[in-house]
């Protein structure tokens, strides 16, 4: 009588006949192959003749039928229980990189700087230039604000752009980026996003700087953002200086360009 794990088909033979490896039959008086049956998922069989399968340890898998081992879990993933088909997958935001791993405890969580947008990896990503990321287990970076740059990956935060300078876009990767305020304008904050225009009564020839300058007695501005003043025409004048008008000379009284004061007639 054949034992279980083996079958014999012909009548008057000796010996019986081993059901093939990653197969196996638990019954005994078998007659045909058929008999054996495939071990299933999450389980193997590596010798013949046998009347059972073995599940796939922790860390390993086996997602076919009919197999003769198991498959050790790739990086990115982990298997905790013993007879799986499948492993799991780390979470977005963190990383694996050994095989083999039976637990949630070894997917590690990306550090600040770092990102993993996609389940299963072996390593986190660096923020790239122009974006930073603050917090652990990220997904994604964030992209440096206006007036703000940073050049290097895997960073943490952002560089505000210097007084006298601003970024109106956000993602800068270099403090070229940040422009220098232009003629009639200025900025005295840092990491800003736009230069002020002066103010009337005030002017700026240079470009980049922190502040504007009062127009002189005898000149003025009448709008914002000017970077030259205009000397008071003939016939009028300004004594005072950071004004927008100039007052017309008294009667009896006369001055000529760019005048701080109106002389009597003589």
């Amino acid at each position: 009588t054949c034992s279980t794990g083996r079958y014999q088909h012909s009548s008057g033979a000796v010996g019986c006949i081993g059901c093939a490896a990653g197969k196996y039959h638990p019954y005994t008086r078998q007659s045909s192959s058929s008999s054996c049956i495939d071990c299933g998922r999450g389980q193997y069989q590596s010798s013949t003749g046998q009347d059972s399968c073995s599940g796939c340890s922790a860390g390993q898998y086996q997602a076919s039928t009919g197999q003769t081992s198991c498959s050790t879990c790739p990086t990115g993933q982990y298997q905790g229980s013993g007879g799986s088909s499948s492993c799991i997958n780390c979470a977005a935001g963190t990383r694996q990189p050994n095989t083999g791993e039976t637990s949630s405890n070894s997917c590690i969580v990306c550090g600040v700087g770092q990102y993993q947008s996609t389940p299963a990896q072996a390593s986190c990503n660096n923020c790239p230039a122009g974006q930073f990321q603050s917090g652990t287990m990220a997904t994604s970076c964030q992209h440096c604000p206006t007036g703000h740059y940073q050049q290097s990956a895997g960073s943490t935060g952002c560089i505000a752009c210097t007084v006298g300078k601003s970024r109106s876009t956000t993602g800068g990767t270099s403090v070229n980026q940040c422009l220098n305020c232009a003629t009639g304008r200025f900025q005295n904050a840092a990491g800003s996003s736009a230069c002020i225009g002066c103010p009337a009564g005030q002017f700026q020839q240079s470009q980049g700087q922190v502040n504007c300058v009062n127009c002189a007695a005898g000149q003025t501005t009448s709008k914002s953002g000017s970077s030259t003043c205009s000397d008071c025409p003939e016939g009028t004048f300004q004594s005072s200086a950071g004004e927008t008008e100039c007052d017309s000379c008294p009667v009896g009284s006369y001055s000529s360009t760019a005048a701080a004061s109106c002389a009597p007639c003589v």
